[in-house]
């Protein structure tokens, strides 16, 4: 049964899920500095926060790291503020000879080799963001073809482990999942399934983490909160925050009474 968008507006924000998805697996965020080009990855709470405040510019989640596998060695220039990240102890220890500072285990990398992180360097840049890593084969390629060296795979992340749901969420996705369609609209605007927001447009996908809903009268206001999936992470496209609809339980209502509810999604079936 298709159920029909009646009107369209997003709620601003981002919503950035720190909780380990499982035991085995943690969310690594990345952050980029549009004054120097470094990207930066982190697990870190305070660090990602700190840098935002900073100016750092969030791009979301950029891969998932298991919390068991081979060390991926973090280490930092002094001299020009670059960092470094290796799963290689010559490497390591080559670096820290010429002056660079160890800074720890930064993660793990997955010894089953699930998820590789590409690693690509800039000859031109002799400064910091002179290497990235990503998971995305098409973000590796665009930089290659603009004169970056493919260097290979980095490390090797997981593949993201659902969450548990409570009941709660999990009885509200048994309701609502299915694909919603703009108003008078043949191509779906998005998917909702037992673990997914998917938008149709983009074909990005947001992990479901809960659902909380409110009654307003004669529809139920539903608030889905999501983390990004790595595997279909797109660079620069940051998943918007805690994300509201209104869904109208009674099908001749269409929203009536429902117009001073800005950035909220009003359905019907």
């Amino acid at each position: 049964m298709k159920k029909w968008v009646l009107g369209l507006s997003i709620l601003a924000g981002l919503c950035i899920s720190t909780q380990v998805l499982a035991d085995e697996s943690v969310a690594m965020k990345r952050v980029y500095n549009p004054n120097s080009g470094e990207h930066f990855y982190t697990a870190n709470d305070t660090e990602f926060l700190q840098l935002l405040r900073l100016g750092w510019k969030n791009e979301g989640i950029g891969w998932y790291a298991p919390t068991q596998g081979t060390p991926v060695y973090r280490l930092y220039n002094p001299n020009n503020g670059d960092h470094h990240y290796t799963l290689n102890g010559a490497e390591k220890n080559m670096l820290v000879n010429v002056g660079w500072r160890y800074e720890g285990i930064g993660w793990n990398s997955d010894n089953a080799k699930q998820v590789p992180l590409y690693r690509v360097y800039n000859p031109n840049n002799k400064g910091a963001g002179s290497h990235h890593y990503t998971t995305r084969a098409g973000e590796r390629q665009q930089l290659v073809n603009v004169g970056w060296k493919n260097e290979g795979i980095g490390w090797y992340g997981v593949q993201p482990s659902i969450p548990v749901k409570d009941q709660q969420t999990q009885s509200i996705l048994n309701q609502i999942q299915g694909t919603y369609y703009a108003d008078g609209k043949n191509t779906p605007a998005f998917t909702i399934n037992d673990d997914y927001y998917i938008n149709r447009t983009t074909n990005t996908k947001f992990l479901i983490t809960k659902i909380t809903t409110e009654s307003l009268g004669n529809a139920t206001r539903y608030m889905i909160s999501w983390d990004i999936d790595a595997y279909t992470y797109m660079y620069n496209q940051i998943p918007i925050g805690a994300q509201q609809f209104v869904y109208d339980s009674y099908n001749g209502v269409e929203g009536t009474g429902l117009t001073s509810f800005n950035n909220v999604i009003y359905l019907r079936k």
